[in-house]
């Protein structure tokens, strides 16, 4: 499985940098561009290896038009 991005996900993710940084909750812009970063990177490596398991069944109802 390969892991691909839309060109407006790349652009939230810098997005979140400049919202950590600008919230406090990282001091400086370049940690938080930083962070984004391996967050970014570490969903491209490791999603794909991943444990792949079977939905439960009641899950086949979603998108049928169906209520919860």
């Amino acid at each position: 499985m390969r892991v691909m991005f839309l060109p407006e996900v790349s652009q939230q993710f810098i997005e979140l940098a400049e919202i950590l940084y600008n919230k406090g909750y990282m001091n400086f812009l370049d940690t938080a561009l930083e962070y984004s970063e391996s967050l970014f990177r570490d969903i491209q490596i490791n999603l794909p290896l991943k444990v792949h398991r079977k939905a439960p069944a009641w899950f086949d109802r979603i998108g049928k038009d169906t209520l919860f």
